[in-house]
C-alpha cells in the first residue's frame, strides 16, 4: 500500500540503504532545498477586516517573492469567517496576480457575489489559468498577490471582524 505525504512546510523523511550497506540515513539531510526536487508548497494567509477594505488598493501577499525564480501557483481556496455584520461588494471581483495590482493574472476572476456579502461562514476557489505567460520582469523574483479587480473597495462589516483565509499551494521554479 503506497503512503502519501501531506506538506506542512517540512518534506517527509524518506529512508535509503547508505552505499557502505544497509545503513538508513535521511534524504532530508543531502537537501538543501525541497523546491529543487519539485514540490508543493501551502501556507494559509489570514487577512483581516481592515485589509479586505483595501484589497483593491493594497493587494495582501500570498506568496513572498523567492529570489532567482518564478512562482507557479497551484490552487487557492478561500475562506470567509463573517464577522458581527456582513460585508458588502458592488461587481467587485479577486483574482490572484503576479506583483500587484497591476501584474500579471494567475487566476480567472473569482466571483464575490455570493460569497463575500454572506451571513454565514462560506468556502469558495480561485481557478489557475492555464496558460500564464510571463516576460522575467513580470515573473521572475515577484510575489502572488490577492487582487480586488473590481471598480471599488468592498464596504460593509463595520465591527472589523470579518476574517478572509487564504490556502494557496504553489512551485516554486528556480532560475539558476
Amino acid at each position: 500500500m503506497a503512503k502519501s505525504f501531506s506538506m506542512s512546510g517540512e518534506s517527509p523523511r524518506i529512508p535509503h540503504l547508505a552505499k557502505e550497506g544497509s545503513e538508513l540515513f535521511d534524504l532530508r539531510d543531502d537537501v538543501d532545498d525541497a523546491f529543487t526536487r519539485g514540490e508543493v508548497a501551502t501556507r494559509k494567509v489570514t487577512i483581516l477586516a481592515p485589509a479586505i477594505k483595501l484589497m483593491r488598493a493594497a493587494p495582501p501577499t500570498l506568496v513572498g517573492a523567492q529570489p532567482n525564480a518564478v512562482l507557479e501557483l497551484i490552487s487557492l481556496y478561500l475562506r470567509l469567517v463573517v464577522g458581527s455584520e456582513v460585508l458588502a461588494e458592488t461587481a467587485d471581483n479577486l483574482a490572484v496576480k503576479y506583483v500587484d495590482g497591476s501584474g500579471v493574472a494567475a487566476t480567472a476572476a473569482i466571483e464575490m457575489t455570493g460569497f463575500i456579502d454572506q451571513v454565514a461562514n462560506v468556502n469558495t476557489k480561485g481557478v489557475p489559468l492555464a496558460d500564464v505567460i510571463l516576460t522575467d520582469a513580470q515573473g521572475v523574483n515577484t510575489p502572488l498577490v490577492l487582487h480586488n479587480i473590481g471598480d471599488g473597495e468592498f464596504t460593509g462589516n463595520a465591527s472589523d471582524d470579518a476574517i478572509l483565509e487564504a490556502f494557496v499551494s504553489w512551485k516554486k521554479h528556480s532560475l539558476v
